[in-house]
């Protein structure tokens, strides 16, 4: 079982035809044929968009977003924020920190961390504490984490975990390490501070950060040899996230990489000459033929096949790791998003996503001051800028988010393509797109939703919605009480969030409870066409087509 869902076991030796044919086993309809045996597409010449490279005279700034409003509405500018002093932040109310959004603490000053109190904390929400950055937290008093709250801690992103310090974690009360949830704490053993563990055996350790670490364990876990960790069966299983060097652009980033160059326990231990993940992965496909990197610059992991001229890309799935059964033999599989799930020979189970084969190229290829963003589960976000011929040279700006097929396609010299996007088909019913790389190799991408989390919350719930599961080819099922199955297949196209201009002037600023409402929550809304139009919680928007309708196959009959 994986997450609750059954997945097939498949044994590492028949593992080449399986991936080499990139099937995906579907009910009740036959495998399909191998996406490299498809012929090269060239694209008509009246319908796709093109993106080339041109010179640009400049960017303009980034769309207001919903919650700056709400920000200014309670008396705080957002543009003010990097230049806080200690009167501003010591004067902030529960209210305006609570409004506070991810990248309204990233703004905050290092300095201005010391100068918030646990209480001014507890009222931030749980995803907008993933604005604080390495810089906060080595500003950060010691005594600030008596504080903490089992919301608060949750709240932290990875890389941040990683530096706190052996005097910040003891403040940690025993009651908000004991309240962590299984995810949670789990992500924080994983990225506990590798320098606080050197030449520590905790099994037997009696001292006060020993004691403190072992408060983190979730019930069930144990401690062995070497910081390894010993989890239940189906418990949550993390790694460390992989630190990306500083990027000579800010053009394109990653969110949440797992460094799968590390061990299983603590702090990414490998114990006592135990293996890493990757090598554990390179022993289950090796059979086969199959080897597999993960490039250190963007964490992409790269696998190729000695016996033929198969590349594919994944990346692994942070959120969805977790041990197998007792007994679960070593293989892969797939579950019911459609990922591919590892199970290595210790019962770690890693489901995996299909992925751009290289972000910084992907930048390349489109216009100068574009922008590539890649979520935790590989759903990218490519943001095009282009200049509009008017006597002002106004910039437009398209926002596209898609799914990647692991496939990368190689160069064909009878491709008459270039380097760049490329999208066809009707949205809603079979728009696609190629993404053509300057060395001619190219990848299928298929539409996805923005905000995946968001988008599986609100449509949850909806009443009579059963279970929400978003594919790796950017379809969506949604499993309805009433034993039906709806397919929504998203469209390309996002559109920004843009001021009413009937109200982007009210600056008025209010202090009542009706300020407490949540003014950016994500929606989806029903359109007269029978499309949907799925909002998130920046406000931009995209629509989504319903696709398949069927009814439910129990999975005794699969």
């Amino acid at each position: 079982l994986l997450g609750g869902n059954p997945i097939v076991a498949v044994e590492a030796n028949e593992a080449a035809s399986l991936i080499t044919t990139t099937e995906i086993v579907k009910k009740g309809k036959p495998a399909k044929p191998p996406k490299a045996d498809k012929p090269e597409k060239t694209p008509k010449a009246d319908k796709p968009e093109k993106h080339p490279k041109k010179d640009k005279k400049g960017k303009k700034g980034k769309k207001e977003k919903k919650a700056n409003k709400k920000l200014i509405k309670l008396g705080i500018n957002p543009d003010d924020i990097p230049n806080f002093s200690r009167e501003d932040v010591e004067a902030l109310t529960e209210k305006q920190i609570a409004a506070f959004t991810e990248h309204h603490f990233a703004a905050l000053p290092a300095e201005a961390i010391e100068w918030l109190t646990p209480q001014q904390l507890k009222k931030a929400k749980k995803k907008a504490l993933k604005g604080l950055n390495k810089a906060h937290i080595v500003e950060m008093p010691p005594m600030l984490f008596i504080g903490f709250t089992a919301e608060i801690l949750g709240g932290l992103d990875e890389e941040v975990i990683q530096i706190v310090t052996e005097e910040q974690l003891v403040e940690i009360p025993d009651e908000t390490a004991e309240a962590l949830p299984e995810e949670d704490a789990a992500d924080v053993l994983a990225n506990l501070n590798t320098d606080m563990l050197i030449g520590v055996e905790l099994e037997g350790d009696t001292s006060k950060k020993a004691k403190k670490i072992k408060k983190f364990l979730p019930p069930g876990w144990l401690i062995g040899k070497g910081n390894m960790l010993k989890r239940p069966a189906m418990a949550i299983i993390a790694l460390p996230i992989l630190v990306l060097p500083e990027h000579s652009t800010a053009s394109w980033k990653m969110r949440s990489v797992v460094d799968l160059r590390a061990g299983f326990g603590i702090g990414g231990s490998t114990g006592e000459g135990d293996n890493t993940a990757l090598e554990d992965i390179n022993e289950l496909v090796d059979d086969a033929g199959f080897s597999v990197e993960q490039n250190p610059d963007d964490g992409i992991l790269e696998v190729t096949n000695e016996l033929t001229d198969l590349e594919l890309v994944f990346m692994p799935d942070p959120d969805g790791m977790q041990q197998a059964p007792e007994g679960t033999p070593p293989g892969i599989g797939f579950n019911d998003k459609e990922q591919y799930v590892l199970t290595l020979k210790d019962g770690e189970q890693l489901p995996i996503n299909p992925a751009p084969a290289n972000p910084e190229e992907l930048v390349e290829i489109l216009p100068e001051g574009s922008e590539v963003e890649v979520g935790e589960n590989a759903e990218t976000r490519i943001t095009i800028v282009e200049e509009e011929t008017t006597s002002e040279e106004e910039e437009l700006t398209q926002i596209i988010m898609g799914a990647f097929s692991p496939m990368l396609n190689p160069p064909t010299e009878d491709a008459d393509v270039e380097p760049g996007i490329h999208i066809e088909g009707e949205p809603g019913v079979d728009e696609q797109m190629t993404v053509v790389y300057e060395d001619g190799s190219s990848q299928d991408v298929t539409p996805t939703i923005q905000s995946p989390e968001e988008f599986e919350e609100v449509a949850s719930d909806f009443e009579g919605v059963q279970d929400v599961t978003l594919k790796v080819d950017g379809s969506i099922n949604v499993t309805l009480e009433s034993q039906v199955d709806v397919e929504l297949i998203p469209v390309f196209e996002v559109n920004p969030y843009e001021e009413d201009e009937s109200t982007a002037e009210d600056d008025t600023t209010v202090t009542d409870d009706s300020a407490t409402e949540e003014e950016a929550d994500a929606t989806i809304e029903f359109n007269p066409d029978g499309t949907l139009t799925f909002v998130n919680e920046d406000g931009d928007a995209q629509d989504v087509h319903i696709g398949e309708i069927k009814p439910v196959v129990p999975a005794d009959t699969e």
